[in-house]
């Protein structure tokens, strides 16, 4: 992914269901005094998740070569936890991005991995060093992608290292160092979170993971676990969401969505799943009086303008149509799928230069190469 979005927080599949953005409930609507619905574990075989030491271990040379690092006379003068950062850096230096969430010993196997990935491989270096660790939730214009049918925003979380106080330091004025791959002065800080939540997360990103894959036994396993630590979790409880809707439960899915939207800061995310479920039963309802979340919030996610406009592509309301995909290209001008949707809806209007146009831009923000490649086939086609 070219752009800051490193861990799955919002999965969306779209007309049919979503994955809420997780934040730190604190500002949620009495979250932790909550008890979350009881789950159907009968629709689901039991599969084994990777524990917290899997998460962490490292190998015997891999923690020789750190205390090698740390232990060097030349840092003598150097504080503790600048010392991690350092040997972080060195190891970043030869690091690649990828959407993978993957424990210590995957990541540095592969000189890979997602933000999250990065916070547990600074964590547990900053163990075995006893330097204290942190984890900041940061926020821009959300990040949107399209992965397999699935609607996926991300959020991007960050370590920080921090020296111990001395007596009379103050918790603000303790000296920090920040771990990231990029600059990420232009994000938005949104707060600190919990240990718990940070190791919550890679469980429901795992889930996530599950999910893209349909292995849906194994994404119950990991919800259920990431909620297990954390659960005010709102990724995992959607996935709860889904893969209960995706066994046939449509009940419990149901409840899970309405205590979401509810109960969770992020309501609009679960709504998208809850107004899915109802048009497969073809029921209607008046969502503002069931769910404390105004309009306003809902239209701040795409899902409903891409549903809006491929509601008016079918009933051959094209220029309807293009309008919502602009509408949805305004909140996620990365998606370069919903280019080729009102691409399409251009096309079938007769305005070909526009749907060229649009293509052109699909092309401009695709990252894979099957995408780029099928975006140059077609306009190669215009040109003929």
């Amino acid at each position: 992914m070219c752009r800051l979005g490193c861990f799955s927080t919002i999965v969306l599949l779209l007309l049919t269901g979503c994955i809420s953005s997780p934040r730190d409930a604190q500002d949620a609507l009495t979250t932790s005094d909550r008890l979350l619905p009881a789950f159907n574990q009968r629709l689901f075989e039991p599969q084994k998740v990777i524990s917290d030491e899997e998460i962490f271990h490292l190998s015997q040379e891999q923690r020789a070569d750190f205390f090698q690092f740390l232990n060097d006379p030349k840092f003598v003068s150097t504080p503790r936890h600048v010392r991690v950062a350092t040997y972080m850096g060195l190891i970043l230096d030869q690091f690649t991005f990828s959407d993978k969430t993957l424990t210590t010993r995957e990541s540095l196997a592969s000189k890979s991995g997602n933000c999250l990935s990065l916070t547990v491989l600074t964590t547990a270096f900053a163990e075995l060093a006893g330097v204290d660790v942190a984890y900041q939730l940061l926020d821009q214009n959300p990040i949107y992608s399209i992965d397999r049918g699935l609607l996926v925003t991300s959020d991007h979380l960050r370590a920080v290292l921090r020296s111990q106080p001395t007596a009379g330091d103050s918790f603000s004025s303790v000296s920090r160092v920040r771990i990231d791959y990029y600059q990420t002065d232009g994000l938005s800080y949104i707060d600190n979170i919990s240990t718990n939540y940070q190791r919550s997360l890679f469980y429901s990103n795992l889930a996530v993971e599950n999910l893209f894959n349909d292995d849906i036994d194994s994404a119950y396993a990991y919800a259920a676990r990431a909620l297990d630590i954390y659960k005010s979790n709102a990724s995992a409880l959607v996935t709860m969401g889904i893969v209960h809707r995706k066994r046939g439960d449509l009940a419990k899915a149901e409840e899970i969505y309405l205590h979401g939207a509810t109960y969770f800061d992020k309501a609009p995310t679960f709504i998208g799943n809850y107004v899915a479920l109802l048009n497969s039963q073809n029921r209607d309802v008046d969502l503002n009086r069931l769910v404390r979340v105004g309009s306003s919030k809902v239209q701040d996610h795409p899902w409903q303008w891409i549903r809006a406009g491929k509601k008016s592509f079918n009933s051959g309301d094209y220029d309807k149509a293009v309008s919502f995909y602009e509408h949805a290209l305004d909140l996620a001008p990365d998606l370069h799928q919903v280019y080729l949707l009102a691409g399409d809806a251009s096309y079938a209007n007769g305005n070909k230069k526009e749907s060229r146009q649009y293509l052109v831009q699909a092309l401009s923000v695709a990252n894979q190469m099957s995408d780029r490649s099928e975006y140059k086939r077609k306009l190669e086609a215009f040109n003929r």
